[in-house]
């Protein structure tokens, strides 16, 4: 076939695969392995998919790992790191267990560790062990494990959670108390200055028992400071709990209708937080709506949204939705750091040049002393470079962080193209594979799901887990997204997803590192 052929043929495996991969039966579907199953289908057939695409595929699937995980591992605090272990060990043991049940059975290790990378679907593992030992063992038993693995996870957690409802509901129950009690209630409201006592003295002076926001005067708004002098008229914004504002309102004046705090036009602003005069600061500390007139309406991070309440601290990397004035979103990129509709322009060339960097890398000979010497490869060496950019951030004048939307396009891109071709090359090894090892390589695919379930369920016992924590690490250590959505859709509280964004970068890079150190003995 010509280039122009495989091209066509590999967007059409890929816009069928999307398709059949939507196709819900019982809340289950196939996703992205129905790629890689049309993939292998199409050679059946004669049909030639794109090499090219198919490593630039691999290369933008694994910039978009790194950028995912580098902020996340910086900002993890000491209960994520032993949340993130305790799946980092379960990934270990259960590999143990299938390499194991390989050697029993007479299977080699590429093929036992093929159907452990598909059991998590994670395209990048198969791309080490192909690239070191070549052939097509790992990618049959890929095949045949990926949608086993999807389907098997995903109905095991429809079952887990009906069995575990009730246990559960007390898990949430107190997860609520716990949100309850860390959460601050506070009221804001709009005050007339009216009362002759309070008139010529300083906020200092006057403790109020609130906080007053901002002070406008003569229809201009001012920062309240502590030395901030009440003039009659005046019109003060101020938070506090219900008993402190009513209190206020006593001793000030009257209540009135809010006034905006800028005559400017408010916008809506997202933001990365990157200064290190805004890192570990609390949001009331910020001062925002007295120096700014700015709200935070959204924070995210690392994949989930939190809420903007009063003790709340901002972390490196942070993405925060803000309505601010207009004439005030220079102050607030200065203050936080990086506006992130300024990512969006250089969203590609920016992962172009990291796929570029990481690609010679991976060329680069490492001496090993007598051992020879070892080259990482072009898989290895873009996510290497890819976690140590978005780690830091940015280097000079270069930001290297994407903006979520970005860097789930991407992922959505070079995931589909490296499975259709990969499918489609592993053909040939999986007719061999079959022929030769037969429903081993279904016993292969079932056993990572029995070790890890039943790991999981220890751990949870071991730790002190609740039952939800415990069933989202299920999905979240088999990188089952489709599974952790459901499951996450069911629930208000967010147990599943800081599970996920805790324990998942650990797990997808963990694999990666073990796979690479494997692939030596294969």
């Amino acid at each position: 076939m010509s280039a122009s052929s495989e091209l066509l043929a590999t967007m059409a495996v890929i816009a069928a695969g999307a398709m059949l991969g939507r196709l819900q039966i019982h809340g289950i579907r196939l996703d992205v392995a129905a790629m890689l199953l049309l993939g292998v289908g199409v050679a059946h057939f004669g049909v030639t998919l794109s090499p090219a695409l198919g490593l630039f595929g691999l290369l933008l699937f694994l910039y978009t790992v790194g950028v995912r995980s580098g902020p996340a591992l910086r900002n993890m605090d000491r209960r994520d790191f032993q949340l993130a272990a305790v799946g980092f060990g379960i990934i270990l043991v259960a590999m143990g267990g299938v390499v194991s049940l390989g050697r029993l059975l007479g299977v080699p290790l590429l093929v036992s560790l093929g159907s452990y990378a598909g059991f998590f679907g994670s395209g990048a593992a198969l791309a080490l062990l192909e690239g070191a030992a070549g052939g097509g063992g790992a990618s049959a038993a890929f095949a045949v494990s990926a949608p086993i693995g999807a389907v098997f996870i995903m109905v095991l957690v429809q079952i887990w959670l009906a069995l575990s409802q009730k246990r559960i509901t007390g898990e949430l129950d107190e997860w609520n108390r716990t949100m309850a009690a860390e959460q601050e209630h506070s009221e804001s409201a709009t005050l007339l200055v009216e009362q002759d006592e309070v008139l010529g003295q300083s906020l200092r002076d006057l403790r109020l028992g609130c906080q007053v926001l901002w002070v406008t005067r003569d229809k201009t708004s001012i920062a309240a400071s502590a030395d901030t002098v009440l003039m009659k008229n005046d019109v003060i914004h101020v938070s506090g709990s219900r008993e402190g504002v009513e209190n206020t309102i006593k001793r000030v004046g009257r209540g009135i209708p809010p006034l905006p705090a800028s005559s400017a036009q408010i916008v809506v602003r997202k933001f990365f937080v990157s200064n290190p005069r805004a890192i570990e600061k609390r949001l009331e500390d910020l001062l925002l709506r007295e120096r700014y007139g700015a709200t935070v309406t959204r924070i995210r991070r690392a994949g989930i949204n939190l809420r903007a309440h009063h003790g709340f601290r901002f972390r490196w990397g942070d993405r925060i939705q803000v309505s601010v004035p207009a004439d005030r979103i220079d102050d607030l990129r200065q203050l936080f750091g990086d506006d992130a509709h300024g990512l969006e322009t250089f969203a590609f060339p920016r992962a172009a040049l990291v796929i570029f960097v990481g690609g010679l890398l991976g060329a680069l000979p490492i001496q090993l002393g007598a051992a020879g010497s070892l080259r990482l490869g072009p898989a290895l060496g873009v996510l290497v470079v890819s976690l140590i950019t978005s780690a830091l951030h940015r280097t000079g004048p270069m930001v290297w962080s994407q903006s979520g939307p970005t860097t789930r396009l991407m992922s959505q891109i070079g995931l589909p193209l490296f499975l259709a071709q990969i499918g489609n090359e592993s053909y040939t090894g999986l007719v061999q594979s079959w022929d030769e090892y037969g429903s081993i390589l279904f016993v292969l695919a079932v056993a990572p799901i029995l070790f890890v379930a039943l790991l999981v369920v220890l751990a949870g016992r071991l730790f002190r887990y609740g039952p939800l924590t415990v069933l989202s690490l299920l999905p979240t250590v088999a990188m089952n997204t489709p599974a952790l959505i459901n499951l996450q859709d069911k629930f208000r509280e967010k147990i599943p997803s800081h599970v996920y964004a805790t324990v998942y970068p650990v797990v997808a890079l963990g694999l990666l590192l073990v796979m690479f150190g494997l692939s030596f003995w294969v």
